[in-house]
């Protein structure tokens, strides 16, 4: 994305940054404590190193996101749809070692996930929600990349499986935990 639209896209959504307007304590603390988490963590030099090898054409910044939320999310299973040379999936595995990943490809793999990646064409709700359980994270790569995921990416927010919705533009984030209200959040990231 060009310079000049994300500064008037930062611009627009300036009001939602850094936590403000958000009461919910498990929203406020993933805000404060994960998106915006400036430490550098042990795994960012190995991880920049390879991806000065390969082309990728996916922003740092939004991997090392995904870094973190694996990191904190912690979970057991996770299903990667996305390509195989997805830098994006190296950075998910470097930040939880004791999980188990798998491809749609994969044909021994477990009804459900606590984690799904996705960065390609998007399954139907329907089908992806069938691949959740009570503790799964799902995060999207590129929910405005046309009129289609955008849609596609509102009938998701709108299903009562989906508890929590974080909006950071380009990246979507949907969490099915059925403690926490039904929110949906816009992020200045």
């Amino acid at each position: 994305m060009n310079p000049l639209k994300r500064t008037w896209i930062w611009l627009c959504r300036f009001r939602n940054r850094r936590g403000y307007g958000i009461h919910s304590p498990f929203a406020f603390n993933l805000v404060k404590g994960v998106i915006y988490e400036r430490a550098p963590f042990y795994a960012y030099k190995p991880l920049h190193k390879l991806r000065e090898q390969r082309d990728c054409t996916t922003n740092e910044h939004d991997d090392k996101l995904l870094f973190r939320l694996i990191n904190d999310h912690q979970p057991e299973t996770a299903l990667l749809l996305c390509p195989s040379n997805d830098i994006g999936a190296d950075y998910l595995k470097a930040g939880c070692r004791k999980c188990h990943f798998y491809t749609e490809n994969d044909a021994k793999r477990p009804d459900n996930f606590q984690l799904i990646y996705i960065y390609k064409e998007c399954p139907t709700v329907e089908k992806l929600l069938s691949l959740t359980n009570d503790r799964t994270l799902v995060i999207i790569r590129n929910i405005r990349q046309d009129k289609e995921t955008l849609a596609w990416w509102k009938q998701l927010q709108q299903s009562e499986k989906i508890r929590v919705t974080m909006d950071l533009y380009e990246i979507g984030l949907a969490y099915t935990e059925s403690r926490l209200n039904k929110q949906d959040y816009i992020i200045n990231y």
